[in-house]
């Protein structure tokens, strides 16, 4: 989570304004501390999704009593 705070952060900050100098896109109705709590809450989404649906322990199966031959 840290690290994508720190990529979110760079991401939201200077290489957005150094994008919108360059005229290649610009920000919209957002402010930049609007758009790095969107990131961050999709990163925090995405996590609880994947600890929740994709990583959920399997239950263990029943030992068959065998008798031993």
């Amino acid at each position: 989570m840290l690290l994508n705070a720190i990529v979110d952060t760079f991401f939201v900050y200077p290489f957005q304004r150094a994008m919108s100098r360059a005229k290649l896109f610009r920000e919209g109705t957002f402010k930049e501390y609007h758009l790095l709590g969107i990131f961050l809450l999709k990163a925090a989404l995405m996590y609880v999704y994947q600890h929740m649906v994709v990583e959920k322990p399997k239950p263990q199966r029943a030992l068959k009593n065998n008798p031993i031959e």
